[in-house]
């Protein structure tokens, strides 16, 4: 391999290196670019079912798309 494409790769992951483990340790949330002030999130709470594991899930997700079939009206 040509000496200069392993001098600018080195160059180029030294540099994203650099750039990551600033905006990581970046106290400014302006000069990390991230959002100033609260962030609120609206929305549904979580059901209880999703909290230990994903059988539960999976399980309450059955249950719900036979009860939302029993409920829609057959064509005859």
């Amino acid at each position: 391999m040509n000496k200069n494409f392993i001098i600018a790769g080195a160059v180029i992951l030294v540099l994203g290196l650099a750039i990551a483990i600033g905006v990581t340790l970046s106290s400014e949330p302006v000069a990390a670019g991230l959002p100033e002030g609260e962030t609120t999130v609206t929305g549904d709470l979580l059901p209880e079912f999703a909290g230990e594991n994903d059988d539960n899930i999976a399980l309450a997700l059955l249950l719900l798309y036979f009860q939302l079939q029993m409920k829609t009206p057959k064509d005859s």
